[in-house]
């Protein structure tokens, strides 16, 4: 349990900038990719450790996409290994038929925690505005890969740094034969969190506009689908096209 959550918070709100800094990144390399699984896993688990001591509300949910596992892949090919890029992904799920759905905040965060699959897909054109990542959880690999905006989940993470509980209530959960804590009201007072040393004043202003503000993003669906078409196409090709394709990409 958490004893007190506000060194924890404030490590996640500069966790949830870098996230949403890495949204917008254009250059990827080995070391920034390290950074932001890093920061997803660390985030994750900050986020569900709030949660496990009554430190935030789990009724907080984040817009995603879900993929289903393609009926007709070959597991016994893949020895069911994670996918390692989006060409595994795209065949081992049905980005042909995404659906919209939000996930709560412990089941987002456990797909993190326990992730089987985690590939970031970077922002290439002005038709992927900013970077996204598939993630599934070892539980759910056999069903389903999400796919989730990096600026949600920077989102997400920084509504619960940010929120402080008022009122909770602990009850007894028979399922789980313990007690359970549930954050019934919460706050979000700027003149203390920047009292506490939380943040600058303006960065905290900044985040609460930010998420009392209108979510702004494409479908990510549509960029998923036209994503498999596109590997489709790329495949078709013969492996001398393909090398074409992949000459000119790296050529600019």
């Amino acid at each position: 349990m958490i004893v007190e959550s506000i060194f924890w918070r404030k490590d996640l709100f500069r966790i949830a900038a870098q996230i949403r800094h890495d949204a917008t990144r254009d250059t990827w390399t080995e070391h920034a990719t390290y950074k932001l699984e890093r920061n997803l896993a660390l985030g994750a688990f900050s986020s569900r450790r709030m949660l496990e001591s009554g430190k935030t509300p789990a009724s907080l949910s984040t817009p995603c996409i879900r993929m289903a596992l393609n009926s007709e892949v070959n597991l016994r090919r893949f020895r069911f290994s994670f996918p390692i890029d989006i060409l595994q992904a795209v065949e081992m799920y049905d980005f042909k038929k995404p659906t919209s759905t939000s996930l709560g905040l412990r089941t987002l965060v456990n797909q993190f925690v326990h992730s089987h699959t985690l590939v970031h897909l970077d922002r290439k054109s002005a038709e992927t505005p900013e970077a996204a990542v598939l993630v599934c959880s070892e539980s759910e690999r056999k069903t389903s890969l999400y796919a989730v905006w990096l600026r949600d989940i920077a989102a997400t993470f920084e509504r619960v740094a940010l929120t402080e509980p008022t009122s909770i209530r602990r009850a007894w959960n028979d399922k789980r034969s313990d007690f359970e804590t549930t954050v019934t009201e919460v706050e979000l007072d700027e003149d203390r969190l920047h009292h506490w040393g939380f943040a600058a004043k303006s960065e905290i202003t900044e985040a609460v506009q930010r998420l009392q503000g209108p979510r702004k993003m494409p479908p990510l669906a549509d960029e998923l689908t036209r994503l498999a078409r596109e590997i489709e196409e790329f495949e078709a090709l013969s492996d001398e096209e393909q090398e074409d394709v992949i000459r000119k990409l790296h050529e600019g």
